[in-house]
């Protein structure tokens, strides 16, 4: 089994030519009914809980380095500007 990502140009030359292609697609089964590549297969990622619950049930896994998510780094942006706008107001122009 080769699993490669390719562009969607050079994908759609391959079944053009009429490749052997095998397509999976892992989104929920809704995303797939709405819209998906005619020759893909829908396998929707099958552990219930995802990773977490793999590890509350005590299955090895691999740790890396820790990333502060996405929404604490707006939040945390956010939270600058207002504090940079009230400084701004207070000690350069009231108004």
């Amino acid at each position: 089994m080769t699993v490669t990502a390719i562009n969607p140009q050079a994908f759609a030359k391959l079944c053009n030519e009429r490749k052997k292609i095998d397509l999976i697609d892992v989104r929920t089964p809704v995303e797939f009914r709405e819209v998906h590549v005619e020759i893909a297969r829908n396998v929707p990622v099958n552990i219930e809980g995802g990773t977490m619950a793999c590890v509350e049930s005590g299955l090895p896994v691999v740790r890396g380095k820790k990333a502060i998510s996405l929404e604490r780094q707006v939040r945390i942006a956010a939270g600058l500007m207002i504090v940079t706008a009230s400084a701004l107001g207070y000690f350069v122009h009231p108004a």
